[in-house]
């Protein structure tokens, strides 16, 4: 019944065992391979190939931008919340003085859960199913917070087109920036893309 088919198989691998691979056929010469029907493996218009954005160049680009420095161990953690293709966020500071209190303050007020132990890839999983924000450390590249619902004065003007995550996002980054604290947040949507906003240049956007 479809005007574009598509067909499914299983491909076996010797580490994986059985996985459904699908090729879907969207328009004239239009392709992609998709895994598990949501993650695509790469895709073809007009014979030009395309892989996924995992967001590893991006991510780092923002912080070393921001913070004039990266870390591996913090790109992976960011990939690994944008993976789950959940509708989530990740806020990623140094968590020290003022800032600390902040989210300590929004913890006491039930607006955020403070992590007291390690968390890894299993327990990075589970929190971005969590409805509110992740905050990260920059300096130790750990989760801090989880949770979190992040408030303040509207201070820039928001997107009608776009959700309530985006835009409270968006504006605590810039509340942050505003008292010359280095930030970057990134909000993921379920389709696997994200928006990045690094504080240096909401500020500059902003004036």
């Amino acid at each position: 019944g479809e005007l574009y088919p598509s067909f499914y198989g299983v491909v076996l691998e010797e580490n994986f065992g059985e996985f459904p691979l699908k090729i879907s056929f969207s328009d004239t010469m239009k392709w992609s391979i998709t895994l598990f029907g949501r993650n695509v493996l790469v895709s073809t218009f007009n014979g030009l190939r395309s892989f996924p954005d995992d967001g590893r160049v991006k991510f780092k680009f923002a912080l070393e931008n921001e913070f004039e420095n990266s870390k591996p161990e913090l790109i992976k953690t960011l990939q690994e919340v944008m993976k789950q293709r959940h509708g989530s966020s990740a806020i990623v500071v140094k968590c020290k003085n003022n800032i600390e209190e902040h989210f300590s303050k929004l913890s006491k007020h039930n607006k955020a859960i403070k992590v007291e132990k390690f968390l890894d890839n299993n327990g990075v999983k589970e929190a971005a199913h969590m409805d509110g924000a992740i905050v990260i450390d920059f300096d130790t590249s750990e989760i801090k917070y989880l949770a979190v619902i992040v408030d303040g004065e509207s201070s820039i003007p928001g997107d009608m087109s776009r959700g309530a995550r985006f835009n409270s996002i968006k504006n605590f980054t810039y509340n942050i920036a505003s008292d010359k604290i280095p930030i970057v947040s990134i909000v993921f949507s379920e389709d696997g893309g994200y928006d990045i906003f690094e504080g240096k240049n909401l500020l500059k956007e902003n004036k």
